[in-house]
């Protein structure tokens, strides 16, 4: 009999388009094993989220629990702080703070609670049950930290440590004593069989610690959506920003732009907004007099927001780059693929050559960059969208299915995981 434990604070119902990595990635390891035992928080019971089906061979064991979140989640209705609350110098330095190890484990997601709680839970599975696998994803960290004590303790089974984000990023400067960071990291990896992650932008900064390391791009289950789009022409972004590191002011300067050279119609058109950042979308549309066209959906359910993303004719996605931090696939580019309609990538900062070969390869849309380097590409990208919809009342298909269905199934990816960990 094949035996999994996955340790997953954040697992379903959490609400979070990151964090169903975890959850699609379950569904496929219980395909694969006869029994997955999954360890995750008692948080998940005040934490923003919606119930999903769990295969019949999955048990969830709750870890006993209480951070930040609990308390947060028992005595507010705010699960998530919008972007311009986390701004003020006192906030980010604690954030820093929290995300500093060992700091970290006392101050953020898990906590010594926990910890103790799913290391007792791990050994009592591998007392009862010949355990082959153990796979643990980032973040938080506490994930890691109960996978490697467990690792350590029994040898022979198999550690896959999983990063959807990397502890120390370059970017965001987002920890303290970076240097004394990557080296505790290195000696916890080391127990690792594998290192997995989302992107070569992410494996490049991986390597280093000297463990074998794959990249395992989030999978794509395609929605075929047959419904109605909306009426007018409807461009979404979906999501959080994340301080001054996405900036869509270049986006709505060229929109005007069309508008006021009289290309577009502002009367045909719409902006739908939805997440917690709707003021700083306020600003950008405010400066080219574009509030007019402006919906803001405040933070809504994942089905809510799915919706939003179906019907729309184009989605927009924010990000950055930088010579030491590029890239990186965000999970959003996936879930806008799943959708189906054109994605315009605007990347703040350096060119990215491994975003735009990913766009390019599935066929998702464009990528632009802010600075532009090119001062046509957006404008007659958007241009024909628009002119597109003015024909069909539909966006342009653009998708490469054959090579998403091939390349980027849940399946497939969850394959790639045992093989390299020699488990398939």
């Amino acid at each position: 009999m094949r035996i999994a434990i996955l340790i997953h604070y954040f697992f379903p119902p959490i609400h979070s388009g990151a964090i169903s990595r975890n959850y699609y990635f379950s569904l496929e390891f219980a395909k694969r094993f006869d029994r997955i035992f999954v360890i995750t928080t008692s948080n998940r019971r005040v934490l923003a989220g919606e119930t999903k089906p769990l295969p019949s061979n999955m048990e969830v064991i709750e870890a006993a629990t209480f951070d930040y979140r609990t308390v947060v989640g028992r005595h507010s209705k705010i699960t998530h702080l919008p972007e311009g609350r986390k701004k003020g110098s006192l906030f980010r330095m604690l954030v820093k703070l929290q995300k500093t190890l060992p700091f970290h484990f006392l101050l953020g997601e898990g906590g010594l609670l926990y910890i103790y709680s799913a290391l007792r839970a791990g050994s009592r599975i591998l007392q009862k049950h010949d355990v082959s696998l153990i796979y643990s994803s980032f973040g938080p960290y506490a994930d890691h930290l109960i996978a490697c004590i467990l690792k350590k303790k029994h040898k022979d089974l198999r550690w896959v440590a999983d990063f959807r984000d990397l502890l120390v990023e370059p970017l965001y400067q987002n920890v303290y004593f970076e240097d004394l960071q990557k080296r505790w990291e290195q000696r916890l990896l080391r127990h690792a069989d594998l290192v997995t992650t989302i992107s070569e932008g992410l494996k490049k900064h991986l390597v280093r610690y000297k463990r074998p390391v794959l990249n395992v791009p989030r999978g794509v289950s395609l929605r075929n959506f047959n419904g109605n789009h909306f009426e007018k022409f409807t461009i979404c972004y979906t999501g959080s920003l994340y301080r001054d590191f996405r900036d869509g002011d270049y986006f709505f300067f060229v929109l005007a732009k069309l508008i006021e050279d009289g290309l577009i119609d502002a009367g045909n058109i719409q902006f739908y907004y939805a997440g917690r950042d709707g003021s700083q979308f306020v600003k950008w549309l405010d400066r080219y007099n574009l509030r007019d066209i402006y919906w803001d959906h405040g933070f809504i359910s994942q089905k809510e927001t799915f919706e939003i993303q179906n019907r729309s004719h184009l989605q927009l996605l924010l990000t950055s780059a930088t010579e030491k931090w590029g890239g990186v696939l965000t999970g959003k580019v996936f879930e806008y693929l799943e959708a189906g309609n054109p994605i315009v990538v605007l990347i703040k900062g350096d060119k990215d050559r491994e975003f735009e070969d990913f766009i390019f390869n599935t066929g998702g849309g464009i990528v632009c960059y802010d600075p532009p380097q090119n001062d046509y590409l957006l404008k007659e990208f958007l241009l024909n969208q628009f002119k597109e919809w003015e024909k069909t009342g539909k966006p342009a298909s653009i998708c490469n299915t054959r090579y998403i269905e091939s390349e980027l199934s849940w399946s497939g990816q969850a394959a790639k995981i045992l093989e390299g960990v020699e488990l398939d």
